[in-house]
């Protein structure tokens, strides 16, 4: 996908709308190039949300919606990790 992509490989990142840990897949529709430095800020709210999911704060649908809210940019980080006090 990065390669098809024709950009340039290091400065972007394949990533899961849903990630694996949060019961995303491996598929084409849930797979996205994003810069490297956005890419970046996903990974500790995605790391939260798969401890929240693990220790059952939070289901499955509602640790997706978060991801996915916070992805498009209708929440912030922070307001996710607030959701998880």
């Amino acid at each position: 996908l990065k390669k098809a992509s024709g950009q340039n490989i290091n400065t972007v990142k394949l990533d899961h709308t849903i990630p694996l840990e949060l019961g995303g897949s491996n598929s084409e529709s849930n797979l996205k190039l994003v810069p490297t430095a956005i890419w970046s800020s996903y990974t500790p709210v995605e790391n939260e949300l798969g401890k929240a999911l693990r220790s059952g704060k939070i289901t499955k649908q509602k640790a997706q919606d978060l991801i996915k809210r916070f992805k498009s940019g209708d929440i912030t980080s922070d307001e996710v990790l607030n959701m998880l006090k």
